[in-house]
């Protein structure tokens, strides 16, 4: 997964959208050409670990 989550949750921030897992599945779902609804565990798991590392 190369989004770069991290400018994306500052930009959510910024324009005063809460940041939710849901949204980020979506956008990595999307830049990889796929529905939201087609993300598998092992893909969520991997964005909860990247936005874990953030914090």
């Amino acid at each position: 997964m190369s989004s770069d989550y991290k400018t994306i949750k500052k930009n959510l921030i910024k324009a005063g959208v809460k940041p939710h897992l849901n949204i980020f599945y979506s956008i990595e779902m999307g830049l990889q050409g796929k529905s939201w609804n087609e993300i598998t565990s092992n893909e969520k798991n991997e964005i909860k670990r990247i936005l874990e590392d953030m914090i």
